[in-house]
């Protein structure tokens, strides 16, 4: 107990700070109601379904049962659940889903914490300009902004395996360390958002890139990056293997974006204020770039994540080039999503700067303290506005009242429409004959009549549904091309037939399932086995 209390005690000043930073930015959430954004029915409806599909006893869910009106709603394939599965909990427990979602952010906020001090430790081994780095990155308009203004929960979640996968590739390559982090890293955002995946694996290619001479000619180092991405394609293949699969099924609304990079370039005016940086940061990288140009600096390692960094800030303001490589970059839809590895790559920048510095522990504790007074000061005035737009969530049911598909709706078929959604408790077959049937859980039950060769029941098809007869006969599914509504074929069958219709997976998925656990054991056993490997070599050396 003593030896816990002398560390707590030597540590003191860095677990205040922390407390304190993490404080501040959850307190907005420390109020009855919630503080609402842009994607706020989207990702609320999520978290609630997904609880709705734990109490039916779906387990991993791919189609959210209760979106869609009760159509279901295959965004699981495309938007992970895995971390979501935290504030599901909660709602189980019997939280409020406005409680459940405030837990979770906090958990969130104090995660994107760590992940930005463990890098800029790595990075610089000092802990106070790790707590710097991390007090400045949690003000970011970036972190406020995925919180306070857009409630995007898969953006929250990517800045915290970002960082890990961005400094774990730059370790890897440069500083010749094990790729752990950066497989912890994708792993991570995997599991967590894909375009933030994506943007990650942009940057460590540049990263790739920049040191190719050292990748290809360092004895080992392509082996140990195969290995790193095997493992982590292994332990992901539940996420992407499924997700594939639908890709290949059918096409999707996604397809056609309803928004273009080149429709939503940056204003100097926005990236200076609103989408960009945060005054703190942004004043900070203007001042680091005055000393590089007096000082000429030439520390490669800072030049890289700066010059990286200030590009990925410019380019959100750069028309011709989005609409020069617009159907490269439909995927990103929005230029300034391109801000987080701007703001990480900084925020990286900063710290090695910092670093060179040759300050006294004294200074770096006042820095900090300063920092966090104008990074407070600024990210209040920045969330400022968005205190008083507020909704009760505390005993709503949100999948009863929205459709929960999102304003894109990207994950429907192509030939999906909300018109086509109306009717969750209908079946109609092929002469237009309506029946309507029985919904318990996540199965639809119907009866049929005479002569009908098939029927569309009230589920949006994905590749997966599965019907059979109450004496047990599988019937084939496929889906109405018109209307990418579930289509169960009953030719032949006697009239009153009873059939049962529900979501089933497919053999891809309950393989890709096996290869994640594969996967996890293989891993964990392989790192028990060099533990105890370097345990016995320790001791036998101790011996000795």
């Amino acid at each position: 107990m003593k030896k816990y209390i002398k560390i707590i005690t030597a540590h003191s000043f860095e677990i205040l700070i922390s407390l304190l930073t993490i404080l501040f930015v959850f307190s907005p959430y420390i109020r009855p109601d919630l503080i609402i954004g842009s994607d706020y029915p989207f990702h609320l409806a999520r978290i609630e379904t997904l609880a709705q599909n734990l109490k039916y006893g779906i387990f991993p869910t791919k189609v959210h049962v209760d979106l869609c009106y009760g159509y279901g709603y295959g965004v699981g394939f495309f938007y992970p659940n895995f971390f979501l599965y935290i504030p599901a909990l909660f709602c189980i427990l019997g939280f409020s889903l406005e409680v459940s979602f405030k837990l979770f952010a906090g958990i969130l906020l104090t995660a994107i914490f760590l992940s930005i001090f463990y890098c800029t430790y790595r990075l610089t081994h000092d802990r106070y300009i790790s707590l710097c780095s991390a007090v400045i990155f949690l003000f970011t308009n970036q972190v406020l902004g995925s919180f306070y203004y857009e409630f995007t929960l898969g953006t929250s979640l990517g800045l915290i395996f970002m960082p890990l996968a961005i400094c774990g590739m730059y370790l890897f390559l440069v500083e010749d360390q094990k790729p752990y982090l950066l497989g912890l890293g994708f792993t991570g955002l995997i599991y967590s958002h894909v375009l933030s995946t994506t943007l990650s694996l942009i940057v460590c290619i540049i990263i790739m890139l920049v040191h190719i001479n050292k990748l290809l000619h360092t004895p080992g180092k392509i082996k140990s990056l195969l290995f790193t991405v095997l493992g982590v394609s292994g332990l992901t293949a539940s996420f992407w293997l499924p997700m594939f699969e639908q890709f290949i099924a059918q096409k999707y609304r996604v397809s056609q974006p309803w928004t273009y990079v080149d429709d939503n370039v940056l204003y100097l005016s926005k990236l200076i204020n609103s989408d960009g940086l945060g005054w703190v940061l942004t004043l900070i990288v203007i001042a680091i770039g005055m000393w590089v140009i007096i000082e000429h600096n030439k520390n490669n390692k800072f030049l890289f994540f700066y010059i990286t960094g200030i590009i990925f800030m410019l380019l959100p303001l750069c028309g011709h080039f989005w609409r020069l490589f617009r159907n490269v970059f439909k995927f990103l839809q929005f230029p300034k999503r391109l801000m987080g590895p701007a703001c990480i790559m900084i925020i990286f920048a900063f710290s090695i700067w910092l670093s060179t510095q040759k300050l006294t522990e004294r200074y770096k504790k006042y820095i900090t303290v300063i920092l966090l007074m104008f990074s407070l000061y600024a990210g209040f005035h920045y969330i400022e506005q968005r205190l008083n737009a507020v909704e009760d969530f505390g005993n709503r049911t949100l999948y009863e009242e929205i459709a929960g598909i999102g304003s894109g709706e990207e994950w429907l078929p192509l030939e999906t429409t909300r018109d086509n959604i109306t009717t969750p408790n209908q079946a109609i077959s092929n002469s237009g004959t309506i029946i309507t049937g029985n919904r318990t859980k996540q199965y639809f039950q119907f009866h049929t009549e005479s002569g009908a060769k098939f029927y569309d029941v009230p589920f949006v098809w994905y590749k997966g549904y599965s019907a059979i007869t109450s004496d047990g006969q599988s019937l084939i599914v496929t889906k109405n091309p018109d209307t990418g509504i579930t289509r169960v074929q009953t030719e032949n069958l006697p009239e009153n037939t009873a059939i049962t219709v529900w979501y089933h997976g497919t053999l891809l998925q309950h393989l890709s399932y096996t290869a994640s656990i594969v996967t996890l054991f293989s891993l964990l056993g392989f790192s028990i086995i060099m533990m105890i490997k370097r345990y016995r070599k320790y001791s036998n050396t101790e011996h000795l």
